[in-house]
């Protein structure tokens, strides 16, 4: 039943972009989903199946009653079901009812659960032999769901249920325009990511053959500029540089200075820990979510606790970087309070909407003139390598352990590995800094910490972001906003 979308075909526009993935054709039309000819329709429904707003009104006002009470027939009333129904009086063969939103516990939807929705809808569609299926941004409506977090959500359903066999599946709708217009750049994005990361991964098999040789030769995978830049820094510092849209480019760019500040601090802690400046329980630390603005308070506190005790402090020179030597704020530390307030300025604009593409485009340019400086001033001040141990090697003549440890600096995820030879005991997985000077290990777990995410299956580094008060750890991807969680213990954070 699919059909080739055009702008003269029954109205409806026509398809902005078709992306391969896996076996499937994903059509992003930014248009209204009841105009789209497809097998299978997605109706993003509460339990109650009232079908009072959004895309579910819409369905049911060219459907008609009949699918509303045809679905209260089977209605289990649990948020992540999914009920078939015919298509009424539209010109398809089902509708289904994905519920997203609980109205009597008042829980809203999250990113997991709108995955787990695709993948059941995608299951559903293929189990019935359809061959079509439409789905809106579930979530964004009622639910409040920001459209960025439905559109990456229902694209890593879409690719993960692609590798399933037997599939009689071929095309997959998105209809974007029945929420609102910007939700078509969320998920163009998402798509195009998926693309170049696709385009990544197959670059990547290709020099995996070579890694060994290339170990110590970063030049033929990584930028110039950022080579000795730490990942999450230089990850965020590139990727500014290729968003779709001046809203993506400036919001990455706050995130990159979020990352320098979050890995300065963790960096300050540690070394405070070390030397007997912060108590191992740290009360500004636990039972709230460390938010950017939070970060910035943690670096000013201990900027001024530093300069108060240099010599305590084997980098004494990491507490001029936000405060000058006159305990006043430096050119970086401005440039880092102007990063915080253009965040705010960003994602809570009056009303909810995102600011205009002209404003966007002012805030970038104010971003730009500042991050630079901030990278270079944290690269003056801090001349460490951050590092996460691979396995122990050996033992030296007097000892001392030997560890492979990988250098995780620079624009690409294939990280060199080095040699290095310390006294300390260093467990496969942490993460530090590590002085060629001293041959000392400065852990910075659990502040930061290198884990497989759960969503993408990929190893990176992630940012503690929040320490909850039974002793578990929430961490931040600063690549995709993922996050995962743990327990703190044997860490020393707890209340």
């Amino acid at each position: 039943m699919t059909r080739n979308l055009s702008s003269d075909e029954g109205g409806v526009m026509k398809a902005v972009g078709v992306f391969e993935v896996g076996s499937l054709k994903v059509h992003l039309v930014p248009d209204d989903i009841t105009k789209i000819v497809a097998d299978v329709i997605v109706s993003s429904d509460d339990t109650d199946l009232s079908m009072s707003g959004g895309v579910s009104k819409r369905i049911l006002e060219q459907a008609g009653e009949g699918i509303r009470q045809e679905a209260l027939l089977k209605n289990p009333g649990a948020v992540g079901e999914v009920i078939a129904t015919s298509g009424g009086n539209l010109d398809i063969k089902s509708v289904l009812h994905a519920q997203v939103i609980d109205y009597s516990t008042g829980d809203l939807p999250e990113r997991e659960l709108v995955m787990s929705l695709t993948l059941t809808c995608l299951d559903e569609a293929n189990r019935a032999g359809h061959s079509s299926i439409a789905i809106p941004p579930i979530g964004a409506g009622a639910g409040r769901l920001d459209s960025t977090e439905s559109a990456e959500a229902i694209v890593e359903g879409i690719s993960r249920w692609s590798s399933n066999e037997q599939i009689t599946l071929t095309d997959v709708y998105i209809a974007t325009l029945s929420v609102q217009e910007d939700t078509l750049r969320s998920f163009l994005m998402s798509l195009m990511e998926r693309r170049v990361g696709l385009v990544y991964e197959k670059r990547i098999v290709e020099l995996q053959a070579k890694v060994t040789e290339l170990e110590n030769s970063l030049d033929e995978i990584q930028g110039d500029s950022l080579d000795d830049v730490p990942h999450p820094i230089a990850y965020l510092r590139a990727k500014a540089d290729v968003g779709i849209s001046a809203f993506e480019r400036a919001r990455t760019l706050c995130a990159c200075v979020e990352s320098v500040v979050r890995y300065t601090v963790s960096i300050m802690i540690s070394l405070g820990r070390e030397a007997r400046l912060i108590d191992e329980d740290d009360a500004e630390l636990v039972g709230k979510p460390l938010s950017f603005g939070n970060w910035v308070g943690l670096l000013r506190n201990y900027s001024q606790l530093f300069q108060g005790n240099q010599k305590s402090v084997t980098i004494p020179g990491i507490a001029y970087c936000y405060l000058d030597d006159k305990g006043k704020l430096s050119a970086a530390g401005r440039s880092i309070d102007e990063a915080v307030t253009i965040r705010n300025t960003l994602l809570h604009s009056p009303g909810g909407a995102t600011p205009s593409e002209s404003v966007c485009r002012a805030l970038e340019d104010d971003l730009r003139s500042g991050i630079d400086r901030v990278i270079e001033e944290f690269g003056r001040r801090v001349p460490r390598q951050l590092s996460i141990v691979r396995e122990i090697v050996g033992f030296t003549a007097d000892a001392h352990p030997r560890y492979t440890v990988g250098v995780l600096h620079g624009v690409s995820s294939l990280f060199p590995n080095v040699e290095i030879e310390s006294p300390d005991r260093l467990d496969p997985g942490m993460v530090g800094i590590w002085s060629k000077e001293s041959k000392r290990f400065l852990t910075l777990h659990p502040f930061m910490t290198y884990k497989t995410c759960p969503q993408c299956e990929i190893e990176s580094v992630f940012f503690l972001d929040e320490v909850r008060k039974n002793s578990i750890g929430r961490w931040w991807n600063y690549a995709d906003g993922h996050v995962v969680q743990g327990p703190l213990v044997p860490l020393g954070l707890h209340e």
